[in-house]
């Protein structure tokens, strides 16, 4: 994980998902994720978290599918996730420094 950026707790929910369906590192490119269903996975996390303090507050809101969007195009800038655009809609996948963030950050809940 690159030491300037620290993740929100929506951004780590995003690589969790991403890091969790991924079958295959090799393979990433080739099975990417539905959008739609990370943005799901994300919001009911969000929704667990709303009930233990702040992390969680904006799930179910108006605001909370810019939120996501926010969080998603800096974890893109990042270099941590790649969006492959369709027509109709778009698939994310982790690059191998968001796999290396994936794995940080199961360490760091098996250390919990």
């Amino acid at each position: 994980m690159s030491s300037e950026m620290k993740l929100t707790f929506m951004q780590k929910c995003i690589i969790k998902y991403l890091g969790q369906r991924i079958p295959k590192r090799e393979e990433a490119d080739k099975n990417p994720i539905p959008k739609g269903e990370v943005m799901e996975f994300t919001m009911k996390e969000m929704a667990k978290a709303k009930d233990t303090g702040i992390k969680g507050s904006a799930a179910g809101t108006a605001r909370w599918p810019v939120m996501f969007e926010s969080a998603l195009k800096d974890l893109i800038k990042a270099g941590l996730v790649k969006e492959m655009k369709g027509l109709l809609s778009s698939k994310l996948t982790l690059t191998e420094s968001g796999f290396q963030t994936y794995d940080q950050l199961t360490k760091e809940e098996q250390k919990q």
